[in-house]
């Protein structure tokens, strides 16, 4: 079933993006009613338009479905060492606000990672405190550039093919996080709307370079998208073309001490068979309800709602027994510059209680509760997460090996304040405020 609703969306895309497609195929339909409606059994001219309609239309769309091979036959794709070009990327020193925050490129864990630690400490004490920041909703949604829809089909069929994939709707991140958009209550985080499959033929092709059969004349290429050649700069998400979908993850403890990783399965899209944060994907449409019009408590929703339908935990269940503040952001330049936000949680309830659910596991292969690390101190905690990346490091997610170096940075810079976090304390002290 999830094969077939996978195949139904992805053709959906290809006729949305295709505007002839959608039409020949809805005329299909509804001459197929009106056949099926008809009765032949007194034959007149509505009888002749009926079967001549299905005809056409059946035609055509045969016709729309040869179109479609013939685009995925027509070109070839090559991947480019991403280093090469990823490695000579900086910031453009003209964007005073982002000059102003003190954003670096800088080589994490051999990925090649956007952010500032300004920033990021800026969004822990605002979600920490519990302040609110306002965001705004584009009504537009992101369609792929003009450039990249002729050859959709290719990039969904033969590059990404063989993956478990749904168009789910996402929420994208349409401009910078600066110091001066946070600290200023007059200004909004800008957001929009997008989908699954946006990301996947724009930020997941970053290194891909398509060419035409018998013509090696490069058409698309994916870092044009994210970088500006001219100066070797990055795009600001302003400029960019990418989806940009906003990707979230959480690091929960639990009651009883233990780490909760996940392990991703064989077919998962991103990072197979890798150990993952314990909330990790992506922020959904759902994630805004209840959100109050809060950014931060948006993106809350997303890391618990992630960490609750991959561990088995009813909305019931977690609801005053969890606390989640956010971390760091970054933009991960080998995902075509995506947005992803980082966070940390402890949640009530020993480990023993979270087990996947069956609907997860096309995503998730198990649930990783064995991982024994000491909280009593920082100290203690940096020398057993230095430990586990060093045992598991072929192991680890690019995303896990990301979360790991900031919440290190997170523990150097709030050593006490993460011991009470990790331990629950915040929790105690947020519901004591209540009652």
């Amino acid at each position: 079933m999830d094969v077939l609703k996978g195949k139904l969306q992805l053709y959906f895309y290809l006729w949305k993006n295709k505007g002839g497609f959608i039409v020949n195929f809805v005329i299909f339909v509804i001459s197929t009613y009106m056949s099926w409606k008809k009765d032949f059994r007194t034959f007149d001219i509505y009888s002749l338009i009926s079967v001549v309609t299905f005809i056409i239309s059946f035609l055509l769309l045969l016709n729309d479905f040869k179109n479609l091979r013939r685009i995925r036959m027509s070109y070839f794709y090559v991947e480019t060492r991403k280093d090469d070009i990823l490695s000579k990327v900086k910031i453009d020193g003209d964007e005073k606000s982002v000059k102003d925050s003190n954003y670096k490129i800088q080589r994490l864990k051999g990925s090649y990672v956007y952010f500032s630690d300004d920033v990021n400490d800026f969004l822990y004490c605002m979600s920490k405190n519990v302040i609110k920041k306002e965001y705004e909703l584009t009504s537009q949604k992101y369609e792929v550039p003009e450039k990249i829809k002729e050859i959709v089909p290719y990039i969904l069929f033969d590059i990404h093919g063989s993956k478990i994939i749904f168009n789910d709707k996402k929420i994208r991140l349409a401009a910078e996080i600066t110091k001066d958009l946070l600290v200023d209550s007059s200004k909004k985080i800008r957001l929009g709307y997008t989908d699954y499959f946006s990301s996947l033929c724009t930020n997941e092709i970053t290194a891909v370079k398509i060419c035409k059969e018998n013509d090696e004349h490069i058409i698309y290429d994916g870092f044009s998208l994210f970088i500006n050649f001219k100066n070797m700069t990055l795009k600001t998400l302003d400029e960019s073309e990418c989806s940009n979908h906003i990707g979230t993850a959480t690091l929960v403890f639990t009651k009883d001490k233990k780490m909760i990783i996940t392990v991703q399965s064989p077919k998962s899209a991103q990072n197979a068979k890798k150990f993952a944060p314990s909330g990790s994907g992506s922020a959904d449409i759902i994630d805004l309800i209840n959100s109050e019009g809060n950014f931060f408590k948006f993106l809350i929703n997303s890391m618990e709602r992630e960490f609750r339908e991959e561990c088995g935990i009813s909305n019931k269940k977690i609801k005053g027994k969890i606390f989640t503040v956010l971390i760091g952001y970054c933009r991960l330049l080998e995902r075509g510059g995506k947005p992803e936000f980082f966070g940390l949680s402890y949640i009530d309830l020993e480990s023993k209680e979270l087990k996947l659910q069956m609907k997860e596991k096309k995503y998730i292969s198990y649930i990783k509760k064995d991982i024994a690390i000491n909280v009593s101190s920082p100290n203690k905690f940096l020398s057993d997460i230095e430990k586990f990346v060093r045992e598991n490091d072929g192991e680890l997610s690019i995303q896990l090996k990301i979360y790991i170096e900031f919440l290190k940075k997170f523990i150097k810079k709030h050593p006490d304040e993460f011991i009470k976090i990790v331990n629950g304390d915040y929790l105690k002290e947020m519901f004591s405020k209540i009652n």
